[in-house]
């Protein structure tokens, strides 16, 4: 039996392929940077083990954010050594799930797009350069927590109309000194942030939220997208639920550099499985 996971910050997904059956699974994210081992462990032992025959698993090939360093990735490592005791454990980074997802073995530019950012390009093998991945504060240009970042700081900029200022309290039911302290005084105000790209989405038709998507987007391909060697001879494929569900303005700002967008998952683990099964 072999046992995928692609962890992101919010939610990891497991595929169990057993022979010719599939059976899939969720739980919280286990993003090693946010989570100790011991929060890892309790997922693992708690949500997942019970759903599986742990000693029967011969491989773990598991993809996650936060998992570029080899620190972080041996955290992960460890943990699954420790519960799967009879397998082979292969933990990897978020990005090289996406791009076997996403290109399987051709040359590509990737990006992932969701709670956070990165993108990279990849031989049709293995990544050969990457780009962001410097967290909401300093990067992830793109990214749901960036476009909530970006939403929220001018909705307390009263950038919006008083009109659309009231309906956005209506919905998120925050005042500024509440905003403020959840900003700085919680563990992950990347996923607060994030949050809030749903209703950006939700309100895209506003001209003036149009402009903020565009605007983000823009930034996307001109700090990350356009560095790379070949970006506009090379497909370019976005995984994440930010990039699936904005995919419409990616692809409209990408016309502007010449850049032709190729596959748009929302989740990488179905091409993930295929790419296993194959392989």
């Amino acid at each position: 039996m072999i046992l995928i996971a692609d962890s992101g910050s919010t939610k990891t997904d497991w595929r169990l392929i057993n022979g010719e059956n599939i059976t899939q699974f969720s739980t919280i994210g286990l993003n090693p940077v946010y989570r100790s081992s011991s929060e890892i462990k309790e997922v693992l032992v708690h949500d997942l083990t019970p759903n599986i025959d742990r000693l029967n698993i011969k491989e773990i090939y598991f993809y996650g954010a936060g998992c570029m360093s080899f620190e972080k990735a041996d955290k992960i490592k460890e943990t699954l050594n420790g519960i799967f005791v009879n397998s082979k454990v292969n933990v990897s980074s978020d990005i090289l799930a996406a791009a076997r997802a996403a290109a399987s073995n051709k040359e590509a530019i990737v990006a992932i797009l969701g709670t956070g950012a990165n993108i990279c390009h990849y031989n049709g093998k293995q990544i050969t350069e990457t780009r962001s991945g410097l967290g909401y504060i300093l990067g992830d240009e793109g990214s749901g927590a960036v476009i909530g970042k970006e939403f929220i700081k001018s909705y307390l900029n009263k950038d919006f109309s008083d009109e659309l200022n009231k309906r956005i309290f209506k919905k998120i039911k925050l005042t500024k000194k509440e905003i403020i302290d959840l900003t700085y005084n919680q563990e992950s105000p990347n996923l607060f942030f994030a949050q809030y790209s749903k209703y950006v989405f939700q309100l895209r038709k506003e001209p003036i939220i149009s402009e903020l998507i565009v605007r983000c987007f823009t930034d996307f391909f001109e700090k990350h997208v356009i560095k790379f060697t070949d970006y506009d001879k090379l497909p370019l494929h976005i995984v994440g639920s930010v990039g699936f569900y904005f995919s419409d303005y990616i692809k409209k700002v990408a016309l502007n550099y010449g850049v032709h967008v190729d596959t748009v998952l929302e989740k990488p683990i179905a091409g993930l499985t295929l790419y296993h099964l194959n392989s």
